[in-house]
């Protein structure tokens, strides 16, 4: 480990004090106050945070109500849409979650257990999915972090 100090990338953006506080904010959330996600989301989405998600909707269900046979939700938090597409999933299918935080898994699979639903999830990043080309029909991704802006992530999800 280097004790040079880190240099700042001078392309990089300086944040103001609001900016830092949010993305200090945000990284608790994910981490250790993952248990207080799904409140802290309906408090400052007015409650409508659950419309917001559900918006996903005609995406991963076809013009029938299914759900798509293969669908990967990246960056699942703690589980919301995941359990409601494991619930609508066919006997022969379920969706697949991608999460990097731990924490969010931890909070993910307590929720699909006490609903009795099963949706195989990974650990990873979404620039480096661990899926082979072309098993999914259908990637979601509601409410993404910035990593849905990196070129890897979307290549990723071609």
């Amino acid at each position: 480990m280097s004790t040079q100090p880190q240099k700042r990338n001078p392309s990089a953006p300086t944040l103001d004090w609001s900016a830092r506080l949010y993305l200090w904010a945000c990284e608790r959330l994910y981490h250790e106050a993952a248990w207080a996600y799904d409140l802290v989301s309906w408090l400052v989405s007015w409650g409508q945070w659950t419309h917001w998600r559900r918006a996903a909707g005609p995406y991963v269900y076809d013009a029938d109500g299914r759900l798509r046979q293969h669908v990967l939700e990246i960056g699942f938090g703690t589980g919301e849409l995941l359990a409601e597409l494991a619930q609508a999933a066919a006997v022969q299918s379920s969706p697949v979650g991608l999460e990097l935080s731990p924490a969010m898994h931890n909070v993910a699979s307590a929720k699909l257990h006490r609903r009795r639903l099963y949706a195989p999830r990974v650990r990873a990043f979404a620039q480096h999915m661990p899926f082979a080309d072309g098993v999914f029909d259908t990637v979601v991704s509601t409410f993404p972090a910035p990593y849905i802006f990196d070129p890897q992530t979307l290549q990723e999800c071609a």
